[in-house]
Formats: structure tokens, C-alpha cells, sequence
């Protein structure tokens, strides 16, 4: 295992050559275009996903939105209910005591 370890310090050590160079020139020219293309496909997932997100988004506020409406008129309602309830009691009272 340490001779293995030696083994790769020495190599890194060695300036490469240069039919290295160039294949490593030659790779990295290959590459490129797979770059590009990694790029091109991640931005065109990006768009796709932009607008249903956007849509979800849109749901996700237009639900709260009336959920909101919603609780707003119960209360309300319920607030009507309970002043209609004391007025009917005061009343009932007011005709007991006369």
C-alpha cells in the first residue's frame, strides 16, 4: 500500500508528456460541446419547470385568497348571529319584566 502511494507522489511528479498534453487537449476539446449541451438541457428544464411553478403558485395564493374570503363572511355571519341571539334574549327579558 505505501509503495502504491509512492508510486503516484512520483507520477505526479513527472511533468507529463506530450502526447499527454495533447490527449488531455484533445479530451477537453471533445468535452465542450457535452458542456454545452449539459447546459442547454439544464436551462430548458429550468423554463419547463418556471411556469407550472408559477401556476402552482398562482393556486396556492387564489386558495388562500378565498379561503380567507371565506372565514371573513363566517365571521361575520356568526358576529350577525350572536347580536340577532342578544337582542332576542333582551328582548324576552324586557317582555317578562313588563
Amino acid at each position: 500500500m505505501v509503495a502504491f502511494g509512492a508510486g503516484l507522489v512520483v507520477a505526479a511528479l513527472i511533468p507529463a508528456s506530450d502526447k499527454e498534453a495533447q490527449a488531455a487537449v484533445a479530451i477537453k476539446d471533445k468535452a465542450q460541446p457535452l458542456q454545452q449541451q449539459v447546459s442547454d438541457v439544464a436551462k430548458d428544464a429550468a423554463q419547463n419547470l418556471k411556469e407550472p411553478a408559477q401556476q402552482a403558485a398562482q393556486a396556492v395564493k387564489d386558495t388562500a385568497t378565498d379561503a380567507a374570503s371565506t372565514v371573513k363572511d363566517e365571521g361575520t355571519s356568526a358576529a350577525q348571529d350572536v347580536q340577532d341571539h342578544a337582542q332576542y334574549a333582551k328582548q324576552t327579558v324586557q317582555d317578562q319584566q313588563g
